[in-house]
């Protein structure tokens, strides 16, 4: 459930997210998908950002693992990523949802990374680049 009493929205699970990304972007068609850890399953993460180049890597809390999300891969080595932290607590561990807004044709043209802090549920958005290229089918199994 979504508090929407103060300056930031806050949730209470992670499912908050997806309401949270489809009525900032004000899309209700936005296509929202989890992401886990490939390794354990688990769902939170550290997360870090390169919002000049578009690209995401998450880090398993609980075991460690990382991943480079969707095409980050493509980008990585030449950006300059920033760990995330909370802007409302200072929190560094996240529940991370992947929004796609799509083209006619069904494939990607812009991905927005939501998150939930798991210290204290605020609601926002980490990351967003475009994508300029098809078909993104590969790319979105990245997760």
């Amino acid at each position: 459930m979504i508090d929407r009493k103060k300056d930031c929205w806050f949730g209470s699970e992670p499912e908050d997210i997806a309401e949270w990304l489809r009525s900032w972007l004000e899309d209700e068609e936005l296509d929202v998908k989890p992401v886990a850890c490939g390794g354990c399953g688990k769902d939170v993460f550290e997360l870090e950002v390169d919002s000049t180049e578009g690209g995401a890597q998450v880090r398993c809390a609980a075991c460690g693992a990382e991943k480079l999300l969707l095409d980050s891969s493509d980008y990585w080595e030449d950006g300059q990523p920033e760990p995330i932290a909370c802007p409302n607590c200072g929190g560094k561990t996240f529940q991370v949802r992947v929004g796609f807004d799509r083209r006619a044709d069904g494939d990607v043209r812009w991905v927005y990374l939501g998150v939930r802090c798991t210290g204290c549920g605020a609601l926002g958005s980490a990351a967003d680049w475009e994508i300029n290229y098809g078909p993104t089918a590969e790319m979105e199994q990245n997760l």
